[in-house]
């Protein structure tokens, strides 16, 4: 009953039906009672004005300042929809006049955003407090000048509310006026002395805001109040770009009127037209083409005004712009044209008007890649038949040996490898690992597309540089459909790689189980084993590939019945290697082994198994193969850079296994020179004191730095500099005095095996060793601090330290992007995150995002990604890595 009537009270207040209120408070219903949203019933009559229920619920003694789930009380609802006659009923009844909403707002501003000057200079009367803020950092004249009320801002000014006052953004009063096209709020304000080129936190003006906006008359009234036309944000963007941007003809012109520079550019050195250029704007690039405009002016990348017309499809630009041939192929400084940029996008009537206007075909940028290249890399097969048309050179190669088919190839594109194939694509090319477009295909399970090109003449038996064959790459990548389709095809079963690897070793090892039983079933050997003395079984063995391990016994269990490879004898090196793997591990069961299961009759169950047997456990071979081949980068939101990384990863993939002259490492303590060891690229560096935390060792500092030959790591044309020196500095109590360590290295890999003290003990490192002292068997945790300061506070996180340092990477820009996950400095109220770092080795520019912006001490940090690997001292090794990180924050 009581929450019949509560409900009732609620509903009443809402429709205004004062009766039915004045019931219930008659009947004792609660007068403070709230709905869902924790709104009262004063609330409700006070917002939607019914002023008699106002009064009524008042003299029923009911809270007038109680808050809503949100903050509001009922005299911020009055406030907020201008009631004005409740307004005073409310403040007769001492309601608080400066209490706050969850975002900092009070009724006087939430009256002065809405435009009630009435209630404003009532709710001032009654001492609300006239400079009061958001949390946002805007006051009452923020909210007078976005609604263009004058008559509130002179209220305002003449209470010395401050007329350049700025928010958290550092957005001015005039500013807001000018973005909401407020023009006479926005001369009042001009002539109480408002500062017009007063900028945001991000370097914006009012110019620039109405610029942007097209607001024409407010661009004429801030130009006559003398703003500064040229003056740019924290981008390098003028107000005539955002004109340009925009479009306003009439504001491009006022500003060119007013001395505003036609030739300024940005930060990126983009200029006027290239803003013009990309957004369209035919008028704006007319009327600049006709002043002294530079027109082939680049920016930094090298792109001019025509590539990024090209890049954003405005073919009406391009036409105007490509008149000049000269202009018409000019590229970028990483050589792309814009037919290039066209291809690459799928713009076919962008592709064809740039052809008409005679841009050269056949062009390359700096890595060989031509038109054509880039269209069969993202499958845009409409604009490789209009190249092919037009006489592209389908056969040319890029630097590093690709064709236009082998992209199509690898990524799966079927429409456009048949296209290029009828254009007589030559299926034979190689490139710098003698991979073909058949070997592409036949590694990601392309079957329609390996049919197609055998077809066409693929031999299905090429190699690529490590003698691994086409049917050995579909084999360990599990491509069934593919590895039937060249069995039927008499490709070599049993070829091997030069480290005497085939088809079925690399099947088993990987865990393929369907392929393995295909391939067995195809007369595939068995019996062979590798350099290193691995077989198929040894293999599946080691992986733990379990119904895979058994299926091969099994079949030598099956062979020996018919005499091929008897278990009790041993008739050569083959036979016996797997003879010896049995007995060794598992002679003792083979009479209660199961039969592996028959080989399923689908492709589609044949999948499933292999897939399961995948993930039945992970390869730990000692089989000297190189690692599995990356995986190509989407072509959907295609990005050149990731592009131009794939193609030099793959050239470089089998590279890194060739010999090379051993490289001394300077090891050292306290930097004193300690020991040298060989090591053959790629360096890689492990520190790794994670597994010293149930030993008792407090290591009160550990600094480590990397070095090559003459501080150098090279691999093959490439190198990249780092810091002198590797030093580990540390010391332990063994309860009876303090020793320093040393590290102890193997004579390939730089790893930790054991840490070495200037006493008696040996503490260990990442191998286990039992000691009998009883104070190491004490356990202590390795910390490791991660300092900064922030505004004069001092945050702490301390973590287990794992470092892995690589010393291999490329001379081209490099984005690492989310290098540091969720690292966070922690804070009392909260956590500051790291979460973007972007470094352009091209430039030497280091830029951080998200990142505290007076970060002012210590930074230490880790960054790992595609093996290259930096140590950051923000203050300590500036100058020190000054050679290698221009450190910006």
């Amino acid at each position: 009953m009581k929450q019949r009537m509560e409900r009732c009270l609620l509903d009443a207040t809402d429709t205004g039906d004062f009766s039915k209120v004045l019931n219930c408070l008659q009947n004792g219903t609660n007068p403070d009672v709230t709905d869902f949203d924790g709104y009262t019933p004063l609330m409700k009559a006070s917002l939607k004005g019914f002023d008699s229920i106002v009064i009524a619920l008042l003299q029923n003694k009911c809270q007038a300042n109680i808050s809503n789930n949100n903050g509001i009380t009922a005299l911020m609802c009055a406030a907020w929809a201008g009631r004005l006659r409740i307004v005073r009923l409310l403040l007769d009844h001492e309601c608080c006049v400066n209490q706050r909403t969850e975002n900092g707002f009070t009724a006087l501003l939430l009256a002065a955003k809405c435009g009630h000057y009435k209630v404003v200079r009532i709710l001032c009367q009654n001492k609300a407090d006239i400079n009061a803020v958001t949390q946002s950092g805007m006051n009452a004249l923020f909210f007078a000048a976005s609604s263009g009320h004058c008559g509130m801002i002179e209220y305002f000014l003449v209470h010395h509310l401050d007329v350049n006052a700025k928010r958290n953004d550092g957005k001015t009063p005039l500013m807001t006026a000018a973005c909401n096209n407020k023009c006479q709020a926005l001369e009042l304000l001009c002539k109480n002395s408002a500062d017009v080129n007063a900028g945001s936190k991000f370097g914006m003006t009012a110019l620039m805001c109405a610029s942007g906006k097209g607001h024409c008359k407010v661009v004429s009234l801030l130009i006559h109040y003398s703003c500064d036309v040229n003056q740019k944000d924290a981008n390098g963007k003028s107000a005539l770009m955002y004109a340009a941007i925009n479009g306003n003809l009439d504001i491009f012109k006022l500003l060119l009127g007013n001395n505003a520079n036609i030739n300024a550019f940005d930060n990126h050195g983009k200029t006027v037209l290239m803003f013009a250029a990309e957004a369209g704007n035919m008028k704006i690039v007319k009327d600049l083409l006709k002043t002294s405009c530079a027109v082939d002016t680049q920016d930094r990348e090298g792109w001019s005004a025509l590539l990024y017309a090209a890049k954003s499809k405005q073919n009406d630009v391009i036409q105007v712009l490509g008149k000049e041939k000269k202009r018409l192929n000019l590229t970028s400084h990483s050589g792309q044209s814009a037919l290039m940029i066209a291809a690459l996008e799928g713009y076919v009537t962008t592709a064809q008007i740039l052809i008409d206007l005679g841009c050269n075909i056949n062009a390359c940028d700096v890595d060989g890649v031509t038109a054509v290249m880039f269209a069969s890399f993202a499958g845009k097969s409409e604009v490789v038949e209009v190249l092919c048309n037009h006489g592209a050179d389908v056969n040319l190669v890029s630097k590093h040996g690709w064709t236009a088919l082998m992209f199509a190839a690898l990524f799966g594109h079927q429409k456009t490898v048949d296209l290029l194939l009828s254009h007589k694509a030559d299926a034979h090319a190689k490139n710098d690992i003698e991979f073909t477009s058949l070997i592409w295909a036949a590694a990601f399970g392309h079957l329609t597309i390996v049919q197609a090109i055998h077809k066409n003449g693929g031999n299905i038996q090429s190699k690529d540089i490590n003698g691994c064959s086409v049917l050995m790459w579909a084999a360990e990548n599990g491509h069934l459909d593919t590895v039937q389709y060249l069995l039927q095809n008499k490709c070599d079963i049993d070829s091997q790689d030069k480290y005497g690897c085939t088809a079925v070793m690399r099947a088993a090892r990987k865990g393929h189980l369907a392929v393995v039983q295909i391939l067995c079933q195809s007369g595939a050997d068995i019996n062979k084993c590798s350099t290193n003395g691995s077989t198929a079984f040894s293999l599946a063995l080691k992986g733990g590939h379990n119904t895979t391990k058994e299926f091969l016994l099994q079949t030598i269990i099956e062979r020996g019945t018919r005499g091929i490879v008897p278990l009790n004898t041993s008739s050569g090196e083959d036979s016996n290697r797997n003879v010896n793997a049995v007995q060794e591990h598992l002679l003792e069961d083979i009479s209660s082994t199961p039969k592996a299961a028959p080989i399923p009759s689908t492709p589609m169950a044949q999948h499933s198994q292999a897939s399961e047997e995948t993930r039945a456990g992970r390869i730990n071979s000692t089989l000297p193969a190189p690692p599995p081949f990356p995986q190509p980068p989407s072509s959907e939101n295609f990005d050149y850079n990731n592009f131009i990384d794939y193609m030099k990863t793959c050239a470089d993939h089998y590279m890194r296994t060739h010999p090379r002259p051993p490289r001394p490492i300077r090891i050292s303590v306290d930097g004193e020179p300690n020991d040298e060891v060989d090591c053959q690229p790629p360096l890689n560096i492990s520190l790794n004191f994670t597994n010293l935390t149930a030993q008792n060792v407090n290591i009160k500092k550990a600094t480590y730095v990397l070095t090559g030959d003459n501080g150098r790591i090279v691999e093959r044309e490439e190198s990249l500099t780092l810091p002198s020196v590797v030093s580990v500095v540390g010391e332990y109590d063994d309860g009876e005095g303090k020793d320093n360590f040393t590290i102890c290295t193997d004579s390939r890999n730089i790893n930790i095996t054991d840490i070495e003290t200037d006493g008696d003990h040996m503490l260990p490192g990442t191998s286990s060793v039992n000691h009998e002292t009883e104070s190491l068997k004490k356990a202590h945790k390795v910390k490791r601090d991660i300092t900064a300061s922030l505004n004069s506070n001092s945050f702490n996180k301390q973590a287990n330290m794992e470092v892995n340092i690589c010393g291999q990477a490329s001379k081209k820009d490099l984005e690492i992007t989310n290098a540091l996950e969720k690292v966070s400095i922690e804070e009392k109220d909260g956590s500051q995150e790291l979460s973007t770092i972007k470094f352009d080795r091209k430039r030497r520019k280091h830029e951080i995002y998200s990142l505290p912006r007076k970060l002012t001490k210590r930074l230490y940090s880790i960054i790992q990604e595609n093996s290259l690997a930096w140590y950051l001292d923000v203050n300590k090794k500036k100058t020190k890595f000054k050679q290698d990180i221009d450190y910006l924050l």
